[in-house]
Order: C-alpha cells, then sequence, then structure tokens
C-alpha cells in the first residue's frame, strides 16, 4: 500500500488515495483498492501501509451512522498500534470527518512513532497530512512542495479545486515510485 492525501479546510475535507498494493516481494496484488473507508455518515478512515493490517483496523471500527468521538477513537487505535514492531510491518491510519462539534478534524499517527498529527483548521487554514509508505521514500517535504505548487495552479479554497491538486499530486508520486498508481480513489466530507 503507498500513498493516501488528506486536505482540509474549516468546511471540508478530502482524502484520495491511489489503487495499488503491492506486497513486501514487490509484486503487485491489487491495482484498484480504495485505501479509506466511511466509520460514519461523516467520517473517514484512511490507511496505508501494510494491507493485513490496514484491514485489521477497519474491522475493529464497524461504520456507525452517528460516527465516533475522533480524538477518544484515534488515542484507542493509535494505542494498537505501537504494539506492532516497525521491522514487522508498517501501518499508517488517519481519522477524521465532522467531530462532535460539528467541526472537521483529522488526526493521523503510524507505527514509526508515538506522536499523532492533529488538525483542526479554521477560517482559510490548510491542513494535510500523507499516508505514505513509498518504495523510494519520497519525503513528506516534496510532497508538501508538490501539493503546493499544484494549489498554486488549481486553486485551493473548494474541494472541487483541492481534489485536482491532490490528484496531481498522486499521478507525481506514481511517477516517481512504483508501489503508487494512477487510479484514484476520493472521498469528501462537508460541513453541515
Amino acid at each position: 500500500m503507498s500513498f493516501v492525501s488528506v486536505y482540509a479546510m474549516e468546511n471540508f475535507v478530502n482524502v484520495v488515495s491511489d489503487g495499488q498494493v503491492t506486497d513486501p516481494t514487490g509484486k503487485i496484488t491489487n491495482k484498484n483498492y480504495k485505501k479509506f473507508v466511511k466509520i460514519g455518515q461523516q467520517q473517514f478512515m484512511a490507511f496505508a501501509g501494510n494491507q493485513g493490517l490496514a484491514e485489521q483496523a477497519v474491522k475493529i471500527v464497524p461504520f456507525k451512522n452517528e460516527g465516533y468521538p475522533l480524538s477518544v477513537l484515534a488515542q484507542d487505535l493509535h494505542k494498537q498500534v505501537l504494539t506492532i514492531p516497525v521491522d514487522d510491518a508498517s501501518i499508517l491510519l488517519a481519522v477524521g470527518g465532522l467531530n462532535e462539534k460539528n467541526e472537521i478534524e483529522v488526526i493521523s499517527f503510524s507505527n514509526r512513532t508515538d506522536q499523532k498529527n492533529y488538525f483542526n483548521p479554521k477560517g482559510d487554514e490548510i491542513a494535510y497530512t500523507f499516508l505514505t509508505n513509498t518504495k523510494n521514500n519520497i519525503s513528506d517535504e516534496i510532497s508538501e512542495t508538490k501539493l503546493n505548487q499544484f494549489l498554486s495552479e488549481t486553486g485551493y479554497n473548494t474541494s472541487s479545486k483541492a481534489i485536482r491538486a491532490q490528484k496531481k499530486l498522486n499521478d507525481f508520486i506514481s511517477d516517481n515510485d512504483s508501489t503508487v498508481n494512477k487510479v484514484t480513489f476520493e472521498l469528501n466530507i462537508k460541513k453541515r
């Protein structure tokens, strides 16, 4: 599994993922695999890293129409993820959407660090995070630079503009990493 971008502003959050699953030997096992699920009407979980571990995480967070308290969910999931040795497998997760205060919230974490990234954008503030387990280790800094370049081309303040930039970023990553493909899946959640 390879590349997911999450982009949020005060009124919306987008998730864009590529569709490729590559096993540890480099063999492509799936070209059309969506790397996020809805866990509530207005909430999602996105994932990258080991496919089996991601699917286990999805199973322990069933869809609930009303969703979850996102901070509590992230804390509980992160505790479980940290029990997985990085040398065994990598797992990167993000949960987000509308929280119990009807605000956009995104929290990302992995088994690589005990820190979580928390985003609750206000006004014109932009928040984004990348879940990446790429073969060529394209850094978050490169992804951030390219995303900002694409946002300057597409615009940034609406969901559709941001999704265009996110898809361009996915294409850039795909052109530079064989574990990412150009098949994309997208999810948009808007503030009510």
